[in-house]
């Protein structure tokens, strides 16, 4: 990919409360030249990704796509 810089970064993020618990681990991340980038990863739970809820009953990998602002563009789950 030409103009895109590359990332490798694991986060690990745990949420937990009385109703909703997932675990979100993120494998790399790539941001182009418009501030557009791509988070993959793994996750498990009830994640929620632009204001929808996921209810993640097996481990999956992901594959998010979010605008220079951060908001979420699509996301695609394989599991």
């Amino acid at each position: 990919m030409g103009n895109t810089v590359r990332v490798s970064a694991l986060v690990f993020l745990l949420i937990y409360s009385s109703n909703t618990f997932a675990e979100v681990y993120t494998t790399g991340v790539a941001i182009n030249l418009n501030g557009n980038s791509v988070v993959t990863g793994y996750c498990l739970g009830n994640v929620v990704i632009g204001g929808q809820q996921f209810s993640i009953t097996s481990p999956s990998v992901f594959i998010l796509k979010l605008n220079s602002d951060g908001d979420a563009l699509w996301v695609r789950f394989i599991n």
